[in-house]
């Protein structure tokens, strides 16, 4: 502790969007969380794909600004593997002076997994945006999870809801002895776009193009419309709540033809609208039946499927535009009306907002003892 404030050290991986833009936030509120929370969160590492930099012992505020700004060009290359790499600087926190970090995984990668497992069994905490550990093998799901008995903090709000408390709604009714008995939600703001724009008449190739165009989707929109990542965020729900279930156990729809997946990107776009058809057959089908598709993820009775739906068009779910997120919880004290929560879902500001707030907890219980 240093002029009364309390100091927990981070080590940040992923320099993209999500991860410069909490530098920006954590460079911002650094008064604030100095005067209100009496914390300092010094910087001890950035780490990207390609290169890290480490502080000695810490980054200084105009380091962390540049990366910030442009990301870590100039930084030092690795030498070794960036996963080894990056287990050194874990593993020389206490020459620093440094007993328990927290480290950020702002990555959407699985090559931090093995860093992740290192950090716990060195008892630092963990705040991650990334979902691909939490929805890799079962086996690292319980490594990571069983931290949580050791007294150590894991924190993942941004790998479901973006910005939304889907997490922290999940875990106080579980903890609280609430029985889930379904949860049904729209988890991707790119699929939901696509769904209302079906919904206004418009052709299923041209809405999946207007979306690239605005940078609703990934650079390629296969990995939106195949559903993967949407499987992932509902593999994440139906582990919390105590089923042991793999990724390939989620029942999946992919909006992608199989004969379209392994085609070039510009073959894909200029193929797409042979498919148009189908899709136009769908949506009518459920326009006759006064309901409306969305792309869903179930969880109920254990299983768990993501996919196209028709639901009723006067429920929150049928009333859902754009590129809003919603999530309802069907639940023994929530039975005749659901909880729902529901927002922005996607979005560099608010993502990186949710893993500001983890750290804030993890920091404040770290100060506390826990």
């Amino acid at each position: 502790m240093v002029n009364g404030l309390r100091t927990v050290p981070l080590i940040v991986l992923g320099t993209g969007g999500i991860g410069r833009t909490l530098l920006r936030q954590l460079l911002q509120q650094r008064l604030h969380v100095r005067t209100s929370h009496a914390l300092d969160l010094p910087i001890v590492a950035l780490a990207g794909s390609r290169s890290i930099l480490v502080g000695d012992p810490v980054l200084d505020e105009e380091t962390i600004l540049a990366v910030a700004e442009h990301g870590l060009s100039g930084a030092a290359s690795y030498h070794g593997t960036p996963e080894d790499e990056q287990i050194a600087v874990l593993e020389s926190l206490g020459e620093r002076g440094f007993n328990r970090a927290i480290v950020v995984d702002a990555t959407a990668s699985d090559h931090t997994i093995p860093v992740l497992l290192r950090a716990v069994e060195l008892g630092h905490d963990l705040v991650m945006a990334n979902k691909r550990p939490l929805s890799s093998e079962m086996d690292v799901w319980y490594q990571l999870m069983a931290a949580r008995k050791r007294g150590q903090c894991i924190r993942h709000e941004a790998t479901v809801g973006a910005g939304l408390p889907v997490i922290a709604t999940l875990l106080g009714l579980v903890d609280s002895g609430d029985e889930i008995v379904a949860i049904d939600a729209c988890l991707s703001g790119t699929l939901n776009y696509l769904c209302s724009a079906l919904e206004d008449g418009q052709a299923f190739s041209e809405a999946v193009k207007s979306a690239r165009k605005q940078g609703y989707t990934e650079p390629d929109p296969r990995d939106d419309l195949c559903g993967l990542d949407v499987a992932r965020k509902a593999l994440i729900l139906t582990r919390m709540l105590g089923v042991r279930a793999e990724l390939s156990d989620i029942s999946r729809e992919s909006l992608v033809p199989d004969c379209l997946m392994e085609t070039t990107l510009d073959d894909f776009l200029e193929r797409l609208e042979s498919f148009d058809v189908t899709m136009r057959s769908r949506q009518q089908s459920a326009d006759e039946q006064g309901l409306v598709l969305r792309y869903l993820v179930e969880v109920s009775a254990g299983q768990t499927r993501v996919g196209l739906v028709p639901v009723p068009q006067a429920t929150p779910l049928g009333r859902l535009r754009g590129t809003d997120n919603l999530i309802s919880f069907r639940t023994a004290r929530y039975s005749e009306r659901t909880l729902i929560v529901s927002g922005p879902g996607a979005g560099r500001e608010v993502t990186a907002a949710a893993v500001f707030a983890d750290i804030l907890q993890v920091a404040t219980l770290a100060m506390n003892g826990h």
